[in-house]
């Protein structure tokens, strides 16, 4: 995931505040395996919270600039399907309290966030397991990186597309020639 938070409130204001954040939750039949929580908070020219919490680990960021790659353990059993659930939610909230208050909130996280694969899997008592898959009952394998095994997108018109094509030529065909009927001497 990559993006950027940005949180601003004009030295003038009397009251303004602007919050930015981005919150991203991983997890595992129900139990939070992985999560992110950033936020940038500014009020009355200056910056009250500049930081970000990566599963625990609470650090500062640069210019609300936040961008990684994660790693994490998923607990599943093996041969017994698991549901896996991800979600990335952003906000970005200006609240002026006057007309003089100059506030600006942005969290620009748009499309970042990527699947890539499963790297390993071990067992609890850390023996590493060499063959596997990890398959979905549709047939995706969830090993690999997502971008790399989505087929790129050709648009194929349908029969129907090509009918109701020939349709609307064959309608201004007619009209064409009423007209040209209707202005001949």
């Amino acid at each position: 995931m990559s993006g950027a938070l940005f949180s601003r409130v004009g030295p003038t204001s009397t009251g303004g505040a602007a919050n930015s954040g981005v919150a991203v939750n991983v997890s595992v039949n129900g139990v939070t395996v992985f999560n992110v929580n950033a936020q940038l908070v500014s009020r009355n020219g200056a910056i009250e919270i500049n930081n970000v919490d990566v599963s625990g680990l609470n650090v500062s960021f640069t210019a609300g600039v936040l961008a990684g790659t994660y790693s994490f353990d998923m607990p599943f059993t093996l041969g017994t399907s698991f549901q896996l659930f991800a979600s990335m939610n952003a906000i970005g909230q200006a609240i002026s309290s006057s007309g003089v208050d100059d506030t600006e909130a942005v969290s620009n996280f748009a499309s970042t966030g990527t699947w890539g694969g499963i790297s390993g899997v071990h067992l609890a008592n850390g023996t590493v397991v060499s063959d596997f898959s990890v398959q979905s009952d549709s047939g995706f394998d969830w090993g690999h990186a997502y971008s790399a095994v989505v087929p790129p997108v050709t648009v194929v018109p349908e029969p129907g597309t090509y009918a109701l094509m020939l349709g609307g030529l064959a309608v201004l065909g007619r009209v064409a020639r009423r007209r040209r009927l209707a202005s001949a001497p």
